[in-house]
This record gives C-alpha cells, structure tokens and sequence, in this order.
C-alpha cells in the first residue's frame, strides 16, 4: 500500500495519473509479456549518463492526460528517475513469483559457496539474469561482435543468461570471480586471468555442486590446463592471495616471480604465457611443457 500510495504522489507531480494496473490488463493493453508490474526490476539505458543495463526498479504505471497513453515511471539505483512510454524505453523485466524465488535461492546459494569454499565476500557483485538476446545485445556493444555465451561480466556486474541459469551454476561462480579479482584482470592477459577464474570456479563447482572437471573440447580447456599447472607450481593458497588481491599493483609479474621461483628457471613463465597467447588460449601444449609438463591430474579435488 505504501508503495502504490507513492506512486500515486508521483503521478500527481509528473502531471500524469495513475490507472488501476492488474497484469491481465497491462498485459492486454501493451502487449507486454506477463510480469511486468511495480517493483519489477529492469535493465535499462541511463537517462543521464547513456550507460545500457543500469538497474531500475518501476514505480508505477501512469497514463498520460494529454494522449491517453500508458507510460511507466522508474527509479534508478542512483536515485535517478525516468518516466516515459513502455514501447519506446523497451523494458526487460527480471522474472518473479515462483521462477524469481528460485533464482534468488540460486544465487545465495553461489555466494554462500564462494564464502564457504574460498573465503570470499561476493555480496559486492549484484548477479543479474537477462535473457539470452539482452545478454548478446550487452557483449555486442562491448566488442562489436556476436559470441555464444552463458555469462558475461560487465563494470561489476555479473550477467547470466537466464536461458542457463538453473544449469549453469559454474557460469554464475565464474563471472562473479570476475567481479572479485578485478585488480588481477587489470595486470594479466585474458588468456591468463580467464584460466585461473575456470580454475577457481571449477574448484567451488565440484566441491560444492557435484559438477565434472573440464574435458578437451571444452572452449576454456586449454587456458585451465594452464592455471591447474601454476597452481601445482605455486600451491592454491598463494595462487588465490595474488588473484583475488584487493591491491592494484604489478600482480601478473608477482605471479612471475612465484613460478619462476618454483622452477628455477627465471623467465619461464613469460614464455610459457607467450606460448599460450600465440594460441590465443586454444592449445595449451607447448605452454604447459615449458612449465615442465603437463598437470598430474584434470581434477586435484576428487
């Protein structure tokens, strides 16, 4: 009641008022899917600063005095508020009732295991689920390109495809690794840091979920094989204190050392990570075999 109360006052001071919403009739009036009601939450262009996929939530749904048209009032997390009609903001709504409690649960769950497995606070990555077309649409502004993906992370926020989510709990632990370890991702080649974010997310999705190693054909395979190779060089609890740093300096180069040491062979490291580059991340034979060969195992934590 609170809340229609504001939007009722919100309405009053846009100059628009608020119409009687059910969802059956929104649905019918707009041709909005079902689900699209107040409290939904959006991803949406930034009024202010242009930025796609900004949190919103809706306020309400107003309708104008002047053309009778069905408009909806959001509010962003900044406080920034933006009204306008339905078809031309081109809202997506995160899914509710039984599917959103379930996604809910799924990602406690995924930060729960993140705490439980490796010690790490994952309430600072927000976790979206977008559909597979919004989630294409984001990686294409990004990088002028299509790419079959389940996961992506973006400035802070990991975004799971919701075609995936309730199969693809590995996926929603990978891109909030991401969102922890940005410190190292700013230092290190994505041939490196997208390995050792496999490495550790494979590490909660076994131990945790029950999930299999990685096989060949596996489209990170190779740069996994790399990581597992460092970790058995430099042990997983020094590889983890450099990766997920909370200190911007030359972490890459600390990593260096540590290999290098481990060898005893300085310089090592930079070839092996100059082999894997030159594959662009797809064949991790040579790399591993200057780091004196390949893991002992796929799966230390059987």
């Amino acid at each position: 009641m609170r809340r229609v109360g504001y939007v009722r006052v919100l309405g009053a001071w846009l100059g628009l008022f608020v119409p009687s919403v059910g969802e059956g009739r929104l649905e019918r009036e707009t041709g909005e899917p079902q689900g699209l009601r107040i409290g939904a939450e959006l991803r949406l262009r930034h009024p202010r600063t242009g930025r796609m996929n900004e949190p919103a939530r809706i306020l309400g749904f107003l309708r104008s005095k002047s053309t009778g048209g069905l408009a909806v009032a959001v509010l962003f997390r900044d406080g920034v508020l933006q009204h306008g009609p339905l078809e031309k903001l081109r809202l997506e709504a995160l899914p509710f009732g039984s599917q959103r409690r379930r996604l809910r649960a799924l990602k406690r769950e995924v930060r729960e295991a993140l705490r439980d497995e490796l010690g790490l606070d994952a309430s600072s990555v927000p976790i979206f689920t977008l559909r597979s077309e919004a989630l294409q649409a984001v990686y294409r502004q990004r990088h002028g390109k299509t790419d079959s993906l389940a996961g992506l992370h973006s400035r802070g926020q990991a975004l799971v495809s919701r075609n995936h989510a309730f199969g693809q709990r590995q996926t929603m632990v990978h891109e909030v690794i991401h969102g922890l370890s940005q410190p190292f991702i700013r230092s290190a080649p994505s041939e490196l840091y997208e390995g050792i974010t496999e490495y550790f997310a494979y590490r909660v999705a076994i131990r945790r979920f029950g999930y299999l190693a990685p096989q060949r054909g596996h489209s990170y395979y190779p740069r996994y094989l790399f990581a597992l190779r460092v970790a058995e060089l430099v042990g997983e609890r020094a590889l983890q204190r450099v990766f997920f740093s909370p200190v911007a300096y030359n972490l890459t180069g600390h990593l260096e050392t540590l290999v290098d040491h481990a060898l005893g062979r300085p310089g090592t490291f930079a070839a092996a990570l100059a082999a894997l580059r030159e594959t662009e991340g797809n064949d991790a034979r040579e790399a591993v075999r200057l780091l004196g060969g390949p893991p002992r195992t796929d799966n230390p934590w059987r």
